[in-house]
């Protein structure tokens, strides 16, 4: 699987994960502790997991443990988020604005580009914002039982092996119809975390 080190040679990506999200007033506070940090440390196979008040703090914690972790990614389990988006020009089709001729554009999401020898489907997990692996598990160390009061959980379904999200709430076929939670603004108003 593409790993968190990887996608951050992407500047599409990079400057997608530096952006500050923002999210619905009800997720907002940071009582609330909307973001979860989910690292799999190198040498290890589990993955852990540890809750923040704001996508800055949870930002800085994996700034500080990048050198040490082999994956990983800011979740957010309450809310979806689309990839990045950007625009693209349409050779050879033009359109008239004011009476000039303009170049066509139109918005195509981010993809990741895979390192070679990279033989496993990558999909959008709209919760971990990140290009991640869908696979059946028949365990998973973020469902475990225990968090889901005894319950085994569904080994038919497709799962991220990163955050546990099942392919019932998250479309693989098509990524951009997941709810976008974080407006993304102009690059005057943009807010950054800290790098």
């Amino acid at each position: 699987m593409i790993t968190l080190h990887e996608l951050l040679k992407d500047e599409h990506y990079r400057k997608f994960i530096c952006h500050v999200p923002t999210l619905p007033f009800v997720y907002s506070t940071p009582s609330m502790q909307p973001w979860r940090l989910i690292v799999q440390l190198k040498g290890e196979n589990h993955w852990r997991t540890k809750r923040f008040g704001t996508y800055q703090e949870a930002f800085k914690a994996l700034k500080t443990l990048l050198p040490k972790i082999a994956d990983g990614a800011i979740n957010c389990p309450a809310l979806d988020f689309k990839p990045p988006m950007r625009s693209v020009y349409i050779k050879g089709q033009y359109i008239m604005v004011g009476g000039r001729r303009v170049q066509k554009s139109k918005t195509i999401a981010w993809k990741p580009k895979l390192p070679i020898g990279e033989n496993e489907d990558h999909h959008w997990c709209a919760y971990c914002r990140r290009p991640t692996v869908f696979r059946r598990l028949n365990h998973h160390n973020i469902l475990s039982a225990k968090k889901l009061g005894g319950l085994p959980i569904d080994d038919t379904l497709f799962r991220c092996v990163i955050c546990g999200a099942s392919e019932n709430i998250v479309n693989l076929k098509d990524p951009l119809t997941h709810q976008r939670w974080d407006v993304v603004p102009t690059t005057t108003t943009r807010k950054k975390a800290r790098r």
